[in-house]
């Protein structure tokens, strides 16, 4: 929304999604939200059928196609914006039968993560299949698109060695948060979440905001949660994620019966997240290093820079490492050295609260 609000002011922007049935509700406020700002906005809903899947997929995607192409028509519409690789397999099969300049906001490596989640299962003849049919698509996409919008400059260069599109048609937008939205939401509150949470005053508080499993290290997280309660016991590891019962069963699989109730787990609404974020004292994710990272931007980073809180990560994610090096903004560790770990445990000093309006500024 905050991106649209912008485009607004230079362009007549309309909106056209598919939406879950079930975000009725949300889908009534943000409708209302746009009316009041002029923008125009139109969804239709996807089919969420277990069942014959592959089918509903397909009909949504003719459906979504048909009802574009004819929108496309009656608005006069000159440029698509399509955020993410869905969207994009649209543009890409209506550009052939009508002229657009369609801009491919691409959000990830698409198919590489498909892998690190297990939903492509690259060993089996179907899954190296699927993955080089999707490989070929985006590569496909990227050659029709008028312009590209990647994450990291990483992956920029990367698209630029393999001559796949023109350099001034390269965009790197990292992701970014509203500051402002932030604040406002900080300054309206007086939730004190020691008292919430029930723990002293004095502790120490590492926060992990967003989803387990996947392309994110849950039993590493623990582990360096280990580590650094066995170097200050005062400190709690807080856990916001609507996905209990896989941290349940991590924690008791990994963690001794003495370090279990130092690991606190809430589910929070949105709203709620940046006061429990920003007076956290170090905001800590690990994910896969694997292919698909060259074009991330975890949104959970820059919310945490957003509220001056310092992050702990490992390296070799998009392009933090360069960001970790322009400024001290956190910690970025090889996960694979346990070494890394006891080393940074006694630097930590630095990561002091003095230092969270230099990193806001940042």
């Amino acid at each position: 929304v905050p991106y649209i609000k912008i485009l607004n002011k230079f362009f007549n922007v309309f909106v056209f999604n598919l939406e879950k049935k079930n975000n009725l509700s949300k889908i009534k406020e943000i409708k209302t939200q746009f009316k009041d700002l002029n923008i125009n906005f139109f969804f239709l809903y996807f089919s969420n059928r277990k069942l014959f899947r592959i089918i509903y997929v397909i009909f949504d995607f003719i459906k979504i196609s048909i009802k574009l192409i004819f929108f496309l028509k009656k608005n006069n519409i000159k440029i698509i914006h399509a955020r993410g690789h869905m969207p994009s397999f649209v543009c890409y099969f209506i550009s052939f039968f009508y002229s657009i300049n369609f801009v491919f906001d691409f959000r990830g490596l698409w198919a590489e993560e498909r892998i690190d989640s297990g939903s492509i299962n690259i060993n089996s003849l179907y899954g190296k299949f699927i993955f080089k049919f999707l490989k070929y698509l985006e590569i496909k996409k990227i050659n029709k698109s008028f312009a590209l919008i990647v994450l990291t400059e990483n992956f920029k260069n990367n698209v630029l060695e393999n001559n796949l599109i023109q350099n001034k048609n390269v965009f790197v937008m990292p992701c970014y948060v509203e500051i402002s939205k932030f604040n406002k939401i900080i300054s309206n509150t007086n939730i004190n979440i020691f008292n919430e949470l029930k723990i002293p005053k004095n502790s120490k508080i590492i926060t992990y905001l967003g989803s387990l499993g996947g392309i994110y290290l849950i039993d590493e997280m623990l582990e360096f949660f280990k580590y650094y309660y066995e170097f200050d016991q005062n400190t709690y590891f807080l856990i916001i994620t609507n996905h209990h019962k896989i941290i349940f069963n991590k924690i008791e699989k990994y963690i001794p019966h003495y370090i279990r109730q130092n690991i606190l787990i809430k589910k929070l609404e949105h709203n709620e997240v940046p006061i429990y974020l920003s007076q956290s004292n170090f905001s800590l994710f690990f994910l896969k290093n694997s292919k698909a990272r060259i074009a991330g931007c975890p949104i959970k980073f820059t919310e945490s820079l957003s509220l001056g809180v310092p992050v702990i990560c490992n390296k070799y994610i998009g392009d933090l490492d360069t960001y970790f090096n322009e400024f001290k903004i956190g910690i970025n560790i090889d996960i694979n050295n346990k070494k890394d770990f006891i080393k940074i445990l006694t630097n930590f000093n630095y990561l002091d609260k003095q230092f969270r309006e230099n990193i806001k500024t940042y």
